[in-house]
């Protein structure tokens, strides 16, 4: 069994914490942009998407596993 510390769950549940603000800055922004506040439901799928794009940069993504095919 992997030994797990607390600073590393710290810095899980930090990405975690900056992955929702920033999605929610960034459909609030959307919102006042489009000047329609139902934009805001969008944030999800920021939120989906800043995570994809941050996996892919490290290498974990759907690329990476399709180039693991081989």
């Amino acid at each position: 069994m992997a030994k797990i510390t607390l600073s590393e769950v710290f810095k899980k549940q930090l990405r975690i914490i900056g992955y929702l603000v920033l999605s929610g800055f960034l459909g609030w922004v959307l919102s006042l942009v489009t000047e329609r506040p139902e934009a805001v439901y969008a944030t999800p799928v920021i939120n989906y998407l800043i995570y994809t794009v941050i996996e892919e940069l490290k290498n974990e993504g759907y690329v990476q596993a399709i180039r693991n095919i081989k």
